[in-house]
């Protein structure tokens, strides 16, 4: 079964409240394990840093894969939306506290790690 199916047979089984501790639970798992198999060149980058300064942020991974970057890899007003982006107003300007408001809920996922 795949991970889109795992979650909607999750729907029908947990509480709404249940379903996202669940679900953080996975990501922790999944992240801290990452982590400990890591290899040394491996670059970690918080998604916060992302969201807060995407330019900072984009220009470092492009540097640790050794790929030149570019203004145009960042979300800009010319740019076309991305095809199959069902919401306009969330692709830019970027809203760092559209995506960061989701961390303030009941769940603490550093209390998880």
């Amino acid at each position: 079964m795949g991970k889109a199916q795992d979650i909607e047979w999750l729907r029908g089984k947990l509480s709404f409240k249940e379903r996202p501790e669940i679900y953080a639970q996975h990501w922790a798992n999944s992240i801290r394990c990452a982590l400990e198999d890591r290899e040394e060149d491996m670059l970690v980058v918080r998604f916060e840093d992302l969201l807060q300064e995407p330019g900072k942020t984009l220009r470092q991974i492009c540097e640790h894969v050794e790929l030149e970057f570019d203004e145009d890899m960042l979300p800009a007003a010319h740019h076309k939306i991305p095809f199959g982006s069902r919401f306009r107003d969330r692709w830019y300007p970027l809203d760092p506290k559209r995506a960061l408001h989701y961390a303030e809920n009941e769940i603490s996922i550093g209390a998880i790690l």
